[in-house]
């Protein structure tokens, strides 16, 4: 049976380990900033270790474990079968590449850091290199177990958030007491009959194109005292989904674009073909809520593609509907031209539905 094997990639702010277990199954098991930790509450003595595979899929026909539902993001029997190929470091990147014998898929799995910011991005590609097409119904783009350092008592201690996000009402953060989400020490894995968590777990998603209309794609969990804060996204223009649950006395965290049971979404892999997930990122910080968004701040910048406009940063002044509520007239358009330029506009732009109309503001002063 092979031994057990260390795998890290590390930035100068953030570190990340994962496990290629007895089983060849590997597991993300820390993604640790590198800036110095505050002592914490003892931590739990029932699991030593609640990390979970690297990735969970789901093909048609696969069932799930008795562990968690399978309208949960993990736990499919596929990853239990997800056996260590090989690895691939180029810097800051790691690919992991596993491989199941039953269905003959190939996955492999991005893992990114960055210099500057403690950031982690992922994202999964399946191929299937057997003879037969294989149907996929969910491949996540990163899965995470382990979320509150076996804190004693996480139910109390973390607090989870989702942010909802309407027209007039936008990036407004809900906080929720784990417990009320059902997430809770609920004394299964006491039981000793095999159990690893509830079946509990609570999900945000959205379908369609807008994908950020009535939710962000984004979700944070951090401690009260904010010694401990986990903010992550999801980089898609489409449909996701994303969860939190309990699994060995800790929480988790899975990150996914569309999904079978959310959006009826399926994907063909003929022999030689392949699927590439949406890429997701999380930040981890020792620190709060500010310290935090800054992270991904930071992130978000790093990966824009480079472009003369955000070297120069034109200020732009954009209605985007709101100022003339879609109704846009020769006459109102001239009126809010001036007031714009005073404010220092140099770009004036008009959002109506479809129509976008773009116009250098000089020509329009006399």
């Amino acid at each position: 049976m092979p031994g057990m094997q260390d795998i890290t990639l590390e930035s100068n702010v953030l570190k990340v380990t994962l496990l290629v277990g007895t089983d060849e199954i590997v597991r993300l098991k820390s993604i640790q900033p590198t800036s110095k930790r505050d002592a914490l509450q003892p931590a739990s003595n029932l699991c030593n270790d609640s990390s979970l595979p690297l990735t969970d899929i789901r093909l048609a026909g696969e069932g799930t474990g008795d562990t968690k539902s399978s309208k949960t993001l993990i736990c499919g029997r596929v990853a239990d079968r997800l056996k260590y190929q090989s690895h691939h470091q180029s810097g800051l990147t790691l690919e992991i590449v596993s491989f199941d014998e039953v269905s003959r898929i190939t996955v492999t799995t991005t893992l990114i850091t960055f210099q500057n910011t403690p950031a982690l991005r992922a994202f999964t590609t399946v191929r299937s290199d057997g003879t037969e097409p294989v149907f996929l119904t969910q491949v996540n783009s990163m899965v995470f177990g382990g979320m509150t350092g076996g804190c004693k008592n996480w139910w109390q201690d973390y607090v989870a958030s989702h942010a909802t996000n309407t027209w007039f009402r936008e990036a407004q953060w809900r906080d929720h007491d784990l417990p009320s989400l059902g997430l809770d020490s609920l004394g299964v894995i006491e039981l000793n009959q095999g159990h690893f968590g509830s079946h509990a777990a609570f999900s945000v998603q959205n379908r369609g194109n807008f994908s950020t209309g009535g939710m962000l794609a984004m979700g944070m969990l951090r401690r009260r005292d904010d010694k401990d804060t986990w903010l992550w996204q999801i980089e898609n223009n489409g449909s996701w989904r994303w969860e939190v649950g309990d699994f060995k006395d800790d929480i988790y965290v899975a990150l996914s674009g569309p999904t079978s049971f959310n959006h009826d979404w399926k994907e063909m892999l003929q022999p030689g073909e392949s699927f590439t997930t949406v890429p997701c990122a999380i930040v981890h910080v020792y620190d709060g809520i500010e310290q935090a968004f800054g992270a991904m701040t930071n992130y978000r910048r790093e990966i824009r593609r480079k472009h003369a406009d955000n070297e120069n940063l034109p200020i732009i002044f954009n209605d985007y509907m709101n100022c003339l509520m879609g109704d846009p007239t020769e006459e109102k358009v001239t009126a809010l031209i001036k007031p714009a330029l005073h404010c220092g506009a140099e770009y004036f732009v008009i959002d109506a539905g479809k129509a976008l109309m773009q116009h250098i503001l000089l020509p329009f002063i006399s």
